[in-house]
């Protein structure tokens, strides 16, 4: 094989290895998000915080896949980061909407209510602590 395409267990090596750091660093913001509540011995949210860097991992990975950050890589710095922490927040935010919809579909709206889920105008609230830990991560 040439060095320009490497071989499968070579890239399977790396994509596990950008999965674990980037889950990682994101499970660390959502737990400190979390942490609060670990204090109040809703031990569960620590769980949930872990779950969501892992799902926020997997959506990134397959944007980063799709080559979705790659329109401004010839750009300045900042505006390249810029461009990745708005298409993959947008696709995070994509993949969530999908999920709710989903959800609405099978157990139907009243579930939402019933379960004290934050409604989509709490989308606000959470977009700084999606956006923010991605600054370091979306480097050109």
């Amino acid at each position: 094989m040439s060095s320009a395409h490497p071989e499968p267990r070579q890239k399977i090596q790396h994509e596990l290895w950008e999965m674990t750091r980037l889950f990682l660093y994101l499970a660390f913001f959502f737990c400190a998000l979390a942490y609060d509540l670990f204090l109040l011995k809703q031990y569960w949210n620590l769980g949930f915080a872990l779950l969501n860097g892992l799902a926020i991992t997997k959506v990134i990975m397959i944007g980063e896949h799709a080559k979705l950050g790659k329109m401004h890589a010839d750009k300045a710095v900042f505006v390249s980061a810029a461009w990745k922490i708005f298409v993959f927040d947008l696709l995070v935010f994509d993949f969530h909407i999908v999920e709710e919809v989903v959800e609405q579909l099978i157990h139907g709206p009243a579930a939402l209510r019933s379960t004290g889920k934050p409604d989509h105008g709490d989308v606000l609230h959470v977009y700084p602590a999606l956006c923010l830990p991605r600054i370091p991560t979306s480097g050109g």
